[in-house]
């Protein structure tokens, strides 16, 4: 790696076993403007599946940026359009206190699961 340069952040977005009509997702690693495409993706393709809901598991996601909200929001306002609602399970702490502060609790479509 060259002087000055950041390293790349690890991210993935993995289809997890899918609950009746709802399609689940499970985030590993920091949410932001180079990954955000990736899960814009990847709930675009779970919604498809199941227009009545999405599970994200956040369980190991490290970091969330304004990019990665933005993706999260846009997929609930989908969902919520078609009568469905987006899941976000697990988020540790510091994810928890981010949704709450910025009020992406109260969005209609979103859910904050335990």
């Amino acid at each position: 790696m060259s002087a000055g340069a950041t390293p790349q952040s690890r991210f993935s977005v993995t289809a997890a076993p899918e609950a009746g009509e709802v399609a689940g997702l499970a985030v590993s690693g920091e949410i932001d403007i180079a990954t955000a495409p990736q899960l814009r993706t990847a709930l675009a393709d779970a919604i498809a599946r199941s227009p009545h809901g999405v599970d994200l598991d956040l369980g190991d996601c490290t970091f969330i940026d304004s990019t990665g909200l933005q993706v999260i929001v846009r997929a609930a306002v989908a969902l919520a359009d078609q009568g469905g609602s987006l899941s976000l399970g697990r988020p540790p702490d510091r994810l928890r206190r981010l949704f709450e502060t910025a009020g992406i609790d109260a969005i209609d479509g979103i859910r904050l699961a335990p």
